[in-house]
């Protein structure tokens, strides 16, 4: 499976572009603003849309269980059908690429593009969370 980090501009720019790959998209947006207006593209067959702060410590903003749980459904559900998992979030540094590395844990076995490209700083409660969730439903 290939994945892509993005910032949320070259996120909307993608589904703008002729596709040579399927994929689906994980949109995470900051609370209270407004979600990503992708363009209708064959390419991209589905959006999960999120809001959650980025932040490391639990709070009422912050990424929960059930985001956990709504990604991994999300991912269960597209895993065998497209080429590629973009994960976006409002700059791509810290987010995305905590959800990406452990989406690709899960499907790849690793995550050594995301820990060995020194742009991304994965944001440690996402990795986490999705983490503790795929263990509790036994996918690692």
């Amino acid at each position: 499976m290939n994945f892509q980090v993005l910032p949320r501009n070259k996120a909307k720019k993608l589904s703008y572009k002729e596709l040579p790959y399927s994929c689906v998209i994980i949109s995470i947006t900051d609370p209270g603003e407004e979600p990503v207006l992708f363009a209708t593209n064959p390419g991209i067959k589905a959006v999960l849309k999120l809001q959650f702060e980025d932040v490391i410590d639990e709070s009422p903003l912050s990424m929960d269980s059930r985001d956990a749980e709504r990604i991994i459904d999300f991912v269960n559900i597209w895993k065998d059908s497209v080429e590629s998992i973009v994960v976006h979030c409002e700059a791509g540094i810290s987010r995305s690429a905590g959800v990406c590395s452990a989406l690709m844990l899960w499907i790849n076995g690793n995550d050594n593009d995301i820990y060995n490209n020194p742009f991304f700083h994965p944001n440690r409660l996402c990795r986490s969370l999705l983490l503790e969730e795929l263990i509790k439903r036994e996918y690692l």
